[in-house]
């Protein structure tokens, strides 16, 4: 009974620290609170802790397709393995941000689809494939109710009404809904959006709407929209299809891991981070120079190749 009591204390302990955290968190949040001189946010690379996660997904993402791919791996590398996607899993949901979260799930997901076969009416996939999704969803799920609670009281936050955070967001996406209807071929002007950013009396004014469509959108019209939309339909294009023409070579590993780190940095384009976020587009452009890299490897005179094992 001592036990149960001490238990059931501890629970109420932590279920109270949470809910403070939450009221702390709508009050800095609220748009009616004046400025203070709170610490801002900080990280060891500096204040941009979405960065910080976006290198940190990507890091994740090529360790799983490394492993995913290479024919046989020791004990020693599978444990090590284990230890760091563990600790990058931890840090990225323990970093402020919540879209490369939500992104980093969701690539996971698709790119398992993806790999589903239908053959004579009936699904395939690898076993090696389906073994490692519901690796990352259980160390996904332990890390979540463990370190994941400041995701999760976030995300309370971001839903609740009134916070700051959704506040901005939707008054943002508005302006550049606004912009673009308002200049709808040739858009507001290169980086003009956040000229006409919403404005909150104490708080930190967010210069871009979270979207980079939308930003593109407003900024350079239904011409940069275009623009962006069809470099973005070929370059998956081309890496599906690459996926397919070399799959029976050794290099197959190649267009496939760009094609998740092609997903996992759109998919947060479409909810955090701005225009700046170069990541997109250096994954964009990859997809264009796959081929000749890979077309050079399997040069059978090429020095450089180590066979893949």
């Amino acid at each position: 009974q001592r036990r149960a009591l001490h238990a059931a204390r501890r629970h109420d302990g932590r279920r109270e620290h949470a809910a403070a955290l939450l009221r702390h968190a709508l009050r800095r949040g609220s748009p009616r609170r004046r400025h203070t001189a709170d610490p801002a946010f900080q990280t060891t690379i500096g204040s941009n802790y979405l960065a910080l996660q976006y290198i940190v997904g990507t890091s994740i993402l090529i360790m799983l397709y490394h492993f995913l791919f290479k024919k046989s791996i020791s004990k020693k590398l599978t444990l090590l393995f284990i230890l760091l996607i563990g600790l990058l899993a931890g840090a990225l949901l323990y970093a402020p941000g919540k879209s490369p979260i939500i992104s980093l799930f969701l690539t996971v997901v698709i790119m398992t689809i993806a790999s589903l076969k239908i053959d004579y009416q009936k699904i395939l996939i690898k076993r090696k494939i389906l073994n490692y999704a519901i690796f990352m969803l259980v160390i996904g799920t332990i890390l979540l109710s463990t370190v994941g609670w400041m995701f999760v009281l976030r995300l309370q936050a971001m839903l609740t009404p009134g916070y700051y955070g959704q506040v901005e967001r939707v008054e943002n996406t508005k302006i550049a809904i606004d912009l673009f209807l308002s200049h709808p071929i040739i858009g507001a002007g290169i980086g003009s959006f956040s000229e006409y950013a919403a404005k909150f009396e104490g708080i930190e004014r967010m210069k871009y709407p979270h979207n980079v469509p939308l930003e593109i959108a407003s900024e350079l019209g239904f011409i940069g929209l275009l623009f962006f939309t069809l470099i973005l339909v070929f370059a998956f294009k081309q890496l599906i299809y690459l996926t397919k023409k070399y799959r029976s070579t050794p290099y197959y590993h190649l267009p496939n891991v760009v094609l998740a780190l092609l997903v996992f940095t759109f998919l947060t384009s479409l909810t955090g981070g701005n225009i700046n976020n170069p990541l997109l587009f250096v994954w964009i452009g990859a997809a264009f120079i796959i081929e000749p890299i890979i077309k050079k490897c399997l040069e059978k005179d090429n020095p450089l190749v180590q066979p893949y094992a």
